[in-house]
């Protein structure tokens, strides 16, 4: 990932990222395949087989979609990761660090979310 991720690996990572209580609840006793997930990322090391680890333990904790079936084309019916309207000077929070496609719209009064794989707050941008 030395150049960073991909367009599909991005939205993959912001899903998890975005999701990663629920993913860790889910697989809940055995969450070691999303700790190595993410420790791959924060290596910067190839994450490949540690998200087929994940997706596959997903799967068999009763996730048909595990983490792939979540970010498909907007002609599958499911949610397109990562699009957002075409607002001009529209505030978002993303990855503070880039490594994935994450988004979230600013709340006034609460603190940005935080990246589940660093810690780091969501960076503010404008569009």
């Amino acid at each position: 990932m030395a150049d960073g991720p991909d367009d599909e690996l991005a939205d993959t990572i912001a899903y998890v990222c975005g999701d990663a209580a629920g993913i860790r609840e889910a697989l809940e006793p055995a969450t070691e395949p999303l700790d190595r997930l993410l420790e791959a990322v924060r290596a910067g090391e190839d994450i490949t087989a540690a998200l087929n680890d994940l997706h596959v333990a997903l799967q068999a904790a009763g996730d048909a979609l595990g983490v792939y079936g979540y970010n498909r084309s907007p002609s599958s019916g499911l949610r397109l990761a990562g699009a957002v309207p075409s607002r001009p000077r529209e505030a978002l929070l993303i990855c503070p660090t880039g490594r994935c496609s994450r988004y979230d719209r600013p709340d006034p009064v609460a603190p940005a979310p935080t990246c589940a794989i660093d810690g780091l707050a969501l960076r503010r941008t404008l569009l």
